[in-house]
């Protein structure tokens, strides 16, 4: 059990853990960045094809519409889901316009945080009334404590940094 405590409260648990929300952070920016790529890409493309089928054949200037037609549906189709994805990203960090409902929504995780910091704190003085205090533990039991305790606040503060560096925004 105490291996299992010393894994899941260990700083590299916690750097990998801070990384790995940053990499889902920067993957949805990639997307997003990837769509306005391809529909820039896909707009060269028809302006390329637009100038050599106006130099062709009937029949080849009917195909290559028909083939115009097909990019600029994919470039449409491209371009509505990079704006949906877009407005999707804009609306979570949308205020309501409702002062007492975006103060409440500014207020949650804060809010979550000190009441979990409240509720352990009480809890830890609470089992530690019901086992006599520290003086009722034998100084083997308070060295392993200590080592305990040492190991998750760096754990903590190396999910906390690393995740807090990792999720800035990229620069443009």
């Amino acid at each position: 059990m105490e291996w299992l405590l010393s894994i899941f409260s260990s700083s590299g648990l916690g750097a990998i853990v801070g990384a790995v929300g940053a990499y889902f952070t920067r993957k949805a920016e990639l997307a997003k960045m990837q769509a306005q790529h391809n529909f820039e890409l896909k707009n060269r493309e028809l302006d390329l094809q637009e100038a050599s089928s106006e130099r062709t054949h009937e029949l080849q200037m009917a195909d290559k519409q028909m083939q115009r037609a097909k990019v600029e549906g994919d470039v449409a189709e491209q371009q509505v889901e990079a704006e949906a994805f877009k407005e999707s990203i804009m609306q979570a960090g949308k205020r309501i316009g409702i002062t007492f409902v975006d103060a409440i929504k500014g207020l949650m995780r804060p809010t979550i945080t000190v009441y979990l910091l409240i509720n352990t704190t009480v809890l830890a003085f609470a089992v530690g009334d019901l086992l006599g205090g520290l003086a009722g533990l034998p100084t083997q039991e308070l060295s392993e404590l200590y080592k305990t305790i040492i190991t998750q606040v760096v754990g903590l503060t190396a999910l906390a940094v690393s995740w807090w560096f990792g999720s800035r925004p990229a620069r443009s």
